[in-house]
C-alpha cells in the first residue's frame, strides 16, 4: 500500500468519524431542547388548569349582587368589579 492510499483512507475514516460526532451532538441537542420545550408546555398547561374558572349551576338570586355571585364563584373582588362593568 502506498502512503498516499494510506494518507486517503485516513482522511475518509477522519471525515466520517468528525460527521458522525456532528450528527451526534446535533441529536442531543435536538432531544434537550425537546424536552425544553415538553417541560414548558407541561407548565403551561398546570398554570391554565390552575387558572380555569369550572362553571357551575348556581344561579343569581333576585336582588343579589352579581359581583358578589362572581367572588363566590372564584374570581378576585377586582375581576369581579371588572367583569361587572364590561
Amino acid at each position: 500500500m502506498s502512503k498516499g492510499f494510506v494518507a486517503a483512507v485516513l482522511t475518509v475514516l477522519l471525515a466520517g468519524g468528525s460527521l458522525l460526532a456532528y450528527a451526534f451532538r446535533l441529536q442531543v441537542d435536538t432531544f434537550a431542547e425537546w424536552n425544553r420545550q415538553l417541560e414548558l408546555a407541561n407548565a403551561e398547561a398546570e398554570h391554565v388548569r390552575q387558572s380555569i374558572v369550572v362553571p357551575s349551576d348556581q344561579r343569581v338570586r333576585a336582588g343579589e349582587d352579581f359581583a358578589a355571585a362572581l367572588q363566590k364563584l372564584g374570581l378576585s373582588w377586582q375581576e369581579a368589579v371588572d367583569a361587572t362593568s364590561a
